[in-house]
């Protein structure tokens, strides 16, 4: 069986998709930061728990 060329564009566009998807939300919250942690979250939690 050989594989459709169609299902590689179909393949390789979701993955550039989740990528997008899963960078833009890091680079915001980079950006609002301004600390360089990867998470944001877990740091506001500490502080509002001290």
């Amino acid at each position: 069986m050989s594989t459709n060329p169609k299902l590689i564009i179909i393949i390789v566009l979701l993955v550039l998709a989740t990528l997008i998807f899963l960078l833009l939300p890091e680079a915001a919250a980079n950006k609002e930061s301004d600390s360089g942690t990867t998470k944001p979250s877990t740091s506001k939690t500490l502080q509002s728990n001290s």
